[in-house]
């Protein structure tokens, strides 16, 4: 009988302390939405495009090698391809999510594509990657998670971190920043973003799953020895 108590204890714990499927944080991860839920530094350097658009379907330094199947946003270029007459803009590009709260300590996983490409001046441009508090304004960058110099080589890969947070409100930062003088030209395309808490590897058995058995265990010993 204890044996049998015991088992449907654990089994208990283990369907109340399993984790679900992860959930993303970020709303409109996929810019299927244009950029609502996101907020841009620039109304036109800033914008959604599609898998067709001339940036994704470019070759070489015009373009992101058809990288993208779906839409995606781009940061500094107004249209075309990088090279076009839709740029070459400067200075720094940030595109921050909306806010998204953690209740506890908990560690996130995060998720993007981004791809970079352009022509490369005396001075390099950069793309950093980070989660801000929700009140940074400006931003400063809390927690970096990726930075790439862009020496107008193409560069694109899915990026998938970990980032280990304490409670409380949060932003997904992605910020270009293109060097002063027209000495150089670079746009970055970034898409399928997510941010979701993490799995956990092992669920340990809830503490009042634990009393319980106990308890029931020290219950059928005093029962037997009356008895």
């Amino acid at each position: 009988m204890l044996r049998r108590i015991m088992a449907l204890v654990m089994a208990t714990a283990c369907v109340l302390g399993a984790p679900g499927a992860l959930a993303n944080l970020i709303q409109n991860g996929d810019f299927s939405d244009g950029l609502q839920h996101w907020h841009a530094s620039s109304a036109s350097a800033i914008n959604v495009r599609d898998a067709d658009d001339a940036i994704n379907t470019g070759t070489g330094p015009y373009g992101f090698d058809g990288f993208f199947s779906g839409d995606f946003v781009v940061l500094g270029d107004r249209r075309g391809d990088v090279l076009a007459h839709g740029g070459p803009d400067e200075g720094s590009f940030e595109l921050r999510s909306s806010v998204f709260t953690l209740e506890q300590p908990a560690r996130l996983q995060v998720n993007f594509r981004a791809v970079l490409d352009g022509r490369a001046g005396d001075r390099a441009d950069y793309f950093q990657v980070a989660i801000i508090g929700a009140d940074h304004c400006p931003p400063l960058l809390s927690t970096l998670l990726k930075e790439f110099l862009i020496d107008g080589g193409w560069s694109g890969d899915p990026y998938v971190g970990g980032v280990d947070l304490a409670a409380g409100d949060y932003r997904l930062l992605f910020r270009l920043y293109e060097a002063h003088g027209h000495r150089s030209n670079s746009a970055v395309g970034i898409g399928e973003v997510s941010v979701a808490i993490g799995p956990v590897s092992e669920v340990p058995l809830p503490a009042p799953a634990i009393l319980l058995a106990s308890a029931l265990a020290s219950l059928l010993t005093r029962r037997r020895r009356a008895a």
